[in-house]
């Protein structure tokens, strides 16, 4: 028997699927609606009026008749169209006005709850002071931080000050020396001289420059050397136990070693590129946003782990190099 019925009703059923499309589809709803609305009285009268069905649609073919005896589609079709447009146009904005509206009463009301549970627990005097002591004890620490970098700027830049006189002076010396010598000989002599100073002054160029060249790429090859000790699991815990003794993070506390282990990638990209800029990063699998970084470069300078070398970048310092290698190397 179900089968029977299935077959019957299955002739019927795109039908049923059009007409539901038509009525679910927003303008087909918003039609439908805004005709019931607007031709109440005829399906009023239609369904609980009293008569045939015959003569009910002869008197509903009537109310739509104009006195010319056409019939006008003013109420059946353009009226609910066109309501139905405006509906369309502006449900968005309504709603979206609706749902700001209610979004602004609701961050009130969890202002005013807010405030009433604040006033409900005050807190004492005794909670105050010590809230007020640890503020300040906070704020002594940053300032003897700050206080201890001013003075290593300082000291830096005496002995920055004192190499470069003492620098001024040995070549004025040297330049001393080679006139007296050069003023002690004859003058083809001198000439023969002074092509000799030429030539030593240029091998030597020659001497500083490899040097420097040399120096440049066991620096690139350390830094890939300590880059990839770094990353290796066994050198992991030892890392994350001295990144949280210098910047007081607790292992163990969940919330910090997540911090630690964003602040270890950070630092493994600044062995990486040597200066980094205060930017999102992606390295160790770990995606750390803007504010973030910006937030663990401040800290880490802090703490000494990191200089700034202008305003927005940062290298690590020589302590901190030193400290990494000596960690990766046992």
């Amino acid at each position: 028997m179900k089968d029977f019925f299935d077959h019957i009703f299955s002739h019927f059923k795109p039908i049923l699927d059009n007409a539901s499309y038509r009525i679910n589809n927003p303008f087909g709803g918003a039609f439908l609606f805004s005709w019931i609305i607007l031709n109440w009285k005829t399906v009023y009268f239609f369904i609980l009026g009293d008569g045939t069905v015959l003569s009910k649609i002869k008197i509903i073919e009537n109310y739509y008749l104009t006195k010319e005896g056409e019939m006008s589609y003013f109420y059946l079709i353009w009226l609910p169209a066109f309501a139905a447009t405006l509906f369309i146009a502006l449900a968005p904005a309504l709603s979206n006005l609706a749902t700001t509206i209610w979004l602004w009463s609701d961050r009130k009301s969890a202002s005013l709850r807010i405030k009433f549970i604040e006033k409900s627990i005050p807190i004492s005097p005794e909670d105050q002071a010590q809230m007020y002591a640890a503020f300040e004890s906070v704020k002594k620490d940053f300032q003897d931080k700050i206080q201890k970098l001013e003075e290593e700027n300082r000291g830096l830049r005496k002995v920055a000050a004192l190499k470069n006189e003492q620098f001024e002076n040995n070549i004025q010396h040297d330049h001393e020396t080679l006139t007296a010598k050069s003023e002690n000989n004859s003058r083809p002599d001198s000439k023969t001289f002074q092509a000799n100073i030429r030539k030593n002054v240029d091998a030597a160029k020659n001497r500083d420059q490899d040097a420097q060249k040399d120096f440049n790429d066991q620096q690139t090859m350390d830094s890939k050397d300590l880059y990839n000790l770094y990353n290796l699991k066994s050198n992991a815990h030892n890392i994350e136990q001295w990144i949280g003794r210098e910047l007081k993070l607790k292992v163990d506390y969940n919330y910090h070693y997540a911090e630690i282990l964003d602040i270890k990638a950070l630092i493994g990209k600044l062995i990486q590129d040597g200066k980094i800029k205060a930017s999102t990063i992606n390295e160790q699998g770990r995606n750390i946003n803007l504010q973030q970084v910006t937030s663990f470069l401040i800290r880490m300078e802090l703490s000494d782990v990191v200089e700034r070398i202008n305003d927005a970048t940062y290298e690590l310092t020589e302590a901190t190099l030193s400290a990494l290698a000596e960690i990766v190397s046992n």
